[in-house]
């Protein structure tokens, strides 16, 4: 007997910034992946401290559009700034699933520090390993490289999607910094990875 399950996602917090800011470079490629996943009904997570990440952006590029335009930063724009920065995170927590933060993701963060500086983004590789998800998608090539865990762009995560014969990969930290694959299985259509035996 064959079980099933749909794969997720957790997607870094520039992917959340690429949704909704129309100006990022790769916008593009989030958005498609992000309508793909809710189209197909595909999990989406994201780590919690994306909150903060997304909210300060929007607001800074609110901020940014309005000085060009030689307009005052007043009170008013502060509250439509909060507004429209809410909005987003709000729409977030519509359309994925938040996946909490503890000092144990705290101490794996730090611990992953050996093989990639960037404290934060081991927040969200601590934020993967919570969450159980399947793939992190990100924007960000050195994440990418240094993840023990499976990771890929946008971009690469609809290429896996809508490959007819799609496979499942998984990738295994090895000691001496390398990576290596260790299973891959055929996806259903749809997205759905085929666990288990036929007996």
């Amino acid at each position: 007997m064959t079980a099933t399950r749909k794969i997720s996602f957790l997607l870094d917090s520039n992917i959340w910034m690429d949704n909704y800011d129309g100006a990022r470079p790769l916008c593009g490629d989030s958005r498609d992946l992000i309508d793909y996943c809710l189209k197909e009904d595909i999990g989406m997570l994201y780590a919690s401290i994306s909150i903060k990440d997304v909210y300060y952006s929007m607001k800074r590029v609110l901020r940014d559009a309005r000085s060009a335009a030689g307009l005052p930063l007043d009170e008013a724009y502060s509250k439509s700034s909060h507004i429209a920065a809410m909005a987003c995170i709000e729409n977030m927590s519509d359309i994925a699933t938040a996946t909490p933060l503890d000092m144990s993701d705290v101490w794996l963060a730090k611990k992953l520090i050996s093989s990639h500086p960037d404290f934060e983004d081991n927040l969200i590789m601590a934020a993967v390993e919570r969450s159980g998800a399947d793939y992190l998608v990100t924007n960000d090539e050195k994440l990418i490289k240094h993840s023990p865990y499976p990771a890929m762009t946008p971009k690469d995560a609809l290429k896996m999607l809508r490959a007819p014969c799609a496979y499942y990969i998984f990738q295994k930290w090895h000691p001496n910094g390398c990576f290596f694959l260790h299973k891959s299985e055929p996806l259903g259509v749809k997205g759905v990875a085929k666990w288990g035996k036929v007996s």
